[in-house]
């Protein structure tokens, strides 16, 4: 994260708060230059960066070990009235250099209210209106494995550099995924699914008009972003990424 080319996003990071000391030191060190990494003691892992009750754990000071309070609140308070990019990233994920700044530009263009009539809603039929969103999600990824991936025996560890498998699946896998919020959008107004399922709800970015108000509701693979992603096949814990345009 500290090699995206874009710094412009709030990255909270939640870990145990009872985490060894030495982990958590070292964890504090390096992110220190970062006002905008946030490191959490916290267990909960809340979504819908807009909601007050997501960022309760981190305006609560007592919880907070490194990181920008007051940036923090700024930029919550910045999401009420501007597109919102809610991105989750695991211990052992990775993602593109160029990636907030890449979905930071689709999201403002294409979730811009300037594109409809009026606002940034989208007809439903007989007058009804529903706030826009878009889901990225990878279209290719790099995976690291312990041991063989193309062997039945997962127990035989035959090569100490483990194995670095390129993939493009059908799917949408949890690195990279991020829900774009158009002004007044929220988590309830999306599908919900789980990642595996995604693409079998929600219709493909590409079979619309890219450059007009229809492009919105859908899912974008990033093909523009190959890898996407990267991660290993390993014990994990979350963090959150939010970008506001």
């Amino acid at each position: 994260m500290r090699r995206q080319t874009s710094q412009h996003f709030l990255w909270i990071i939640r870990t145990d708060p009872e985490l060894n000391t030495t982990l958590r030191q070292e964890l504090i060190h390096l992110l220190a230059p970062h006002p905008n990494f946030l490191l959490i003691g916290s267990n909960s892992n809340p979504e819908g960066f807009r909601d007050p009750a997501s960022v309760l754990d981190v305006m609560n000071v007592t919880n907070v070990m490194s990181g920008d309070v007051e940036l923090a609140g700024k930029v919550h308070a910045a999401a009420q009235t501007r597109i919102v990019v809610e991105s989750r990233l695991d211990a052992d994920d990775g993602l593109h250099s160029m990636f907030a700044e890449f979905i930071q530009k689709e999201a403002a263009h294409y979730l811009d209210p300037g594109l409809s009539s009026s606002t940034n809603e989208v007809s439903t039929g007989a007058n009804e209106k529903s706030p826009k969103w878009m889901v990225f999600c990878a279209h290719s990824h790099l995976e690291w494995h312990y041991s063989s991936p193309f062997s039945d025996n997962i127990t035989v560890e035959d090569d100490s550099f483990g194995y670095l498998v390129g993939l493009a699946l059908p799917y949408c896998i949890t690195p990279g995924l991020s829900f774009g919020y158009g002004i007044g959008a929220v988590r309830s107004n999306l599908p919900k699914a789980n990642h595996d399922k995604l693409n079998r709800i929600i219709p493909p970015c590409e079979g619309k008009k890219k450059h007009n108000a229809n492009f919105k509701n859908c899912l974008l693979r990033l093909k523009h972003l190959a890898p996407t992603a990267i991660r290993a096949r390993t014990v994990r814990y979350v963090t959150s990424m939010f970008l506001c345009h």
